[in-house]
């Protein structure tokens, strides 16, 4: 197969724009084996790069190894999610792997996974740069059909207005978005009253990256077909309101407690590690 650069490639990609990195002169540091990193002005095989903006910086060899890394200055947290996002395609048909092996993975690959370990993976980077991040996931009151019936996503603890008020919004990493209410970051919880009460949020795009795909297996059916029919805003909003109907937040005591009292037999009904809390009392311990 003949390649149309015979040289390192180098590209950098951040929410829906992908730009050339080139060769400078100067002194550099080699490239550090962390997957997020500071900016500066990094070696990979002799040349020197000026790494200074946020986002996922790409280098390709024909014949050689990929090398990823992610760049970020430590300020704008949608910088970080929007580079994890591209790093990430939902998928079926693969085996999960533990946030370790992920982080290994993807300093020169993408990670193929699906929403959960998606959500843990993306934990683990988060937490690796002092971000603090929990896992929260949300599930369905209609009829299950045990493949569309719940999602994990991602809540991040942030000072979003710079007042020094540090506040949880949530990220669908394993979608490429995050949600606003007039402008204002929603964190699961009010997104899933937006949806009861058929308030028009804002889905706001992080990344681009390929949609799902499925591995090839004889045991399996195609997540492509069913990714296809979630792309796009609008069938992706369509989708929530299915599998967002219940939030529900992962405690360190290794239960998920949800709020729901109306649909609270029934939720409890699917998972044992599933626990209703009041919602007052829900509302002051989580958020």
């Amino acid at each position: 197969m003949q390649v149309w650069f015979e040289d390192t490639h180098v590209y950098r990609v951040i929410y829906d724009s992908v730009y050339n990195v080139n060769v400078i002169d100067g002194n550099s540091s080699e490239l550090p084996e962390e997957f997020i990193i500071a900016p500066s002005v990094y070696s990979v095989e002799g040349k020197s790069y000026d790494m200074y903006e946020n986002g996922v910086y790409r280098f390709i060899t024909p014949s050689n190894e990929q090398i990823q890394r992610i760049v970020w200055n430590g300020e704008d947290i949608d910088d970080l999610l929007s580079s994890l996002a591209w790093c990430q395609i939902h998928t079926n048909g693969v085996e999960g792997a533990t946030p370790e092996e992920y982080d290994e993975q993807v300093k020169r690959d993408m990670i193929y996974c699906t929403c959960g370990y998606c959500s843990l993976w993306v934990r683990y980077e988060c937490e690796s740069v002092g971000v603090e991040c929990r896992l929260v996931s949300s599930i369905t009151l209609e009829e299950r059909n045990y493949y569309n019936d719940g999602h994990s996503l991602v809540e991040i603890k942030w000072d979003y207005d710079g007042d020094g008020e540090k506040e949880w919004a949530c990220y669908d990493v394993d979608n490429n978005c995050r949600f606003e209410l007039n402008g204002q970051r929603l964190n699961l919880n009010e997104l899933v009253d937006c949806i009861k009460n058929k308030n028009d949020y804002s889905i706001i795009e992080l990344a681009q990256d390929p949609r799902g795909i499925a591995m090839p297996s004889e045991d399996i059916f195609s997540f492509s077909f069913i990714c296809e029919e979630v792309s796009g805003i609008s069938n992706l909003r369509k989708w929530y309101g299915r599998v967002m109907q219940v939030c529900l937040i992962l405690d360190e005591d290794g239960y998920y407690y949800f709020a729901d009292e109306e649909g609270r037999n029934r939720v409890e009904s699917y998972y044992s590690q599933y626990r209703y809390m009041e919602k007052e009392n829900f509302v002051d311990k989580y958020y």
